[in-house]
């Protein structure tokens, strides 16, 4: 049973005390760190965990003596000599139980306790639990806290009495008349005498008997205060009742010297009411079993079969064994062949033929808005060039910060595609609010698929620009740097050059006009007048949705940085743009 105990130990036991018809029965259960928890164990509940009872009072005796904190087995071996010497011989061995608790004396208090008396059966259905004797469990509960801890029966004649103190730890176990041990005169006067012993003075004597419960007819207990509250602190679930924390008390400390990790605690738990069965060793067992003939005879038509079908079998066995196995490697072989053949033509194709059409296309995709490419050139030596400018349309939406933040943007995207290896940037020059540039790179993956930073299939470059609601269908608005820059572009004449660089400046001029139209049309929100949106109330910002608000603000913020307005109405524009983006800042995060 202590064996079944230590297995469960993480789980539980179901600890119990009773006397005549009244009973109280506790789960002590592994709780929190090393703490025990308790939770009653209602009546007829079936439950698998072992189960650790408290041994009749009036039939318990308890001896006590310092001893050093030896190592784990060498305590348990010195505590067994000398219990040989402080217990009667008449004690049997499965009613002995040898222990140590802490003291705060220093060391450790070595218990021995024993179950006296002829074993009579009250034990019922408890008779294949464990047992510890109640002045253990009164000294575990001294040990926790330096005080005085008593339990007493009237109807027995049984007073506990222990006291944790600087000279030790004392526990007492007195048969007397019932009359006596009921008057608090005696009881007192009991708790001084062990106090004493122990190093305490009255007070925590005094302390114990004024906390006295009664939670049994005739039998009460009681503690000092230090004690009470290392009972709250070493119990989860102990009761705030004073009565039925009084009940609980001795059940919980078998409970919980049951479940300890330390072997010199749990061997106070481990008495018996009846002799453990001795359970044969195998070898025992197979002479008895062998001890009949027709056992014997059994036996042998066994071996006979084993020897001659065993060979046979285990050939068979090994057979589908192994022809399982050459299945699996056929349909690995296989597998290996198809991917081999699968890796021959990629390799082909990744060093004979390389996706231009893909190339070319993710290249531009991965440059952010208002960066403009005017060539894209790929040698047979796989090198990458890049020309290109930065440069903000005048009549479009404004960057945050400089055009150079995103050329260094493009540099990251380039990077990060998967196709090209290092990117460099060769020139980078800046022109006024122009930045012109040209960027070298190495293809090193060119079937890779790359990673765009913009679809530009899900959200078009108008919704982009301008939010919601604007479209693709006007004049675009197109960005050029000066002219007067001086940068060198690739063109086939210089009749072609002019007239191209004519294209754009007319197509700058006209962009103005067409930059109305790619503009949400703002129909949710209020009219412009002459250009310019139209003020905004608190109350018209309230009642937006988070689209609309997205849209005003970016119409609203471009306006601010338009030098073609007005300082004051610049001023305004900004301080509703604020508003706006504060307020789909709060519909966003669900305000």
């Amino acid at each position: 049973m202590a064996k079944q105990r230590d297995n469960n130990r993480g789980t539980g036991v179901v600890a119990f005390d009773h006397s005549g018809d009244r009973r109280v029965e506790l789960m002590v259960s592994a709780g929190s760190g090393s703490k025990p928890r308790l939770s009653k164990h209602r009546d007829g509940e079936v439950s698998e965990q072992p189960r650790v009872g408290i041994a009749p009072w009036s039939q318990t005796l308890v001896r006590a003596r310092g001893v050093d904190d030896l190592p784990g087995e060498e305590l348990l071996r010195a505590i067994a000599v000398l219990g040989e010497g402080e217990l009667p011989e008449r004690v049997p061995p499965w009613r002995r139980g040898c222990g140590a608790v802490a003291s705060s004396g220093g060391g450790r208090a070595a218990l021995f306790t024993a179950w006296m008396g002829e074993d009579d059966g009250t034990e019922g259905s408890h008779r294949e639990a464990s047992y510890a004797t109640a002045p253990a469990a009164v000294a575990y509960a001294a040990s926790l806290s330096e005080g005085c801890v008593f339990a007493s029966d009237a109807s027995q004649g049984v007073l506990l009495v222990a006291a944790n103190g600087p000279e030790g730890l004392v526990v007492r176990a007195l048969r007397e008349s019932s009359g006596v041990v009921a008057t608090d005169a005696h009881i007192q006067r009991r708790l001084i005498e062990t106090a004493a012993a122990a190093g305490l003075g009255e007070d925590s004597a005094d302390e114990a008997l004024a906390a006295a419960t009664t939670p049994w007819d005739g039998r009460r207990v009681g503690w000092s205060g230090g004690v009470n509250a290392a009972l709250e602190r070493s119990f989860e679930g102990w009761p705030t009742s004073p009565t039925e924390a009084g009940a609980w008390m001795l059940p919980a400390c078998a409970g919980a010297m049951a479940l300890s990790e330390d072997a010199a605690i749990r061997a106070l738990t481990e008495l018996h009411a009846t002799k453990p069965l001795d359970r044969p060793s195998v070898r025992d067992r197979a002479e008895v079993w062998l001890s009949s003939r027709r056992n014997v005879a059994l036996a042998c038509v066994v071996c006979a079969l084993v020897v001659l079908f065993g060979p046979l079998l285990t050939a068979k066995a090994r057979e589908a064994m192994l022809s399982a196995k050459v299945e699996r490697a056929e349909e690995l072989r296989a597998q290996y062949e198809a991917d081999a053949r699968t890796a021959a033509i990629y390799g082909q194709l990744d060093e004979r033929v390389w996706p231009m059409t893909k190339m070319l296309a993710e290249l531009p995709a991965a440059a952010p808005v208002h960066v403009v490419l005017e060539s894209i050139r790929l040698d047979a030596n796989a090198q990458v060039d890049i020309e290109g400018f930065v440069q903000v349309a005048p009549s479009g939406p404004q960057l945050e910060g400089p055009p150079e933040t995103l050329l260094t943007q493009y540099e990251a995207a380039l990077n990060a595609l998967g196709t090209l290896g290092p990117v460099t940037v060769v020139r980078r020059n800046i022109v006024g609010d122009a930045v012109e540039f040209q960027i070298a790179a190495q293809v090193e993956r060119p079937t890779a698929i790359g990673s765009l930073p913009m679809d530009y299939a899900e959200m078009p470059l108008a919704q982009v620009l301008y939010g919601e609601g604007a479209t693709n269908t006007a004049t675009p608005i197109v960005a050029v740097a000066p002219t007067s820059s001086g940068r060198s572009r690739p063109t086939a004449s210089s009749s072609r050059s002019s007239t191209s660089r004519a294209a754009r400046d007319a197509a700058v001029e006209s962009g103005r006009d067409a930059s109305a139209d790619r503009r949400p049309s703002g129909a949710t929100g209020p009219a412009s007048v002459d250009g310019v949106p139209a003020p905004l109330t608190d109350e018209q910002i309230a009642g937006m949705d988070r689209a609309t608000l997205m849209t005003e603000w970016r119409v609203r913020l471009s306006a601010s940085r338009d030098d073609e307005n007005d300082e004051a109405t610049r001023a305004r524009l900004k301080a509703e743009a604020d508003k706006l983006i504060a307020r789909s800042r709060e519909v966003g995060s669900g305000g």
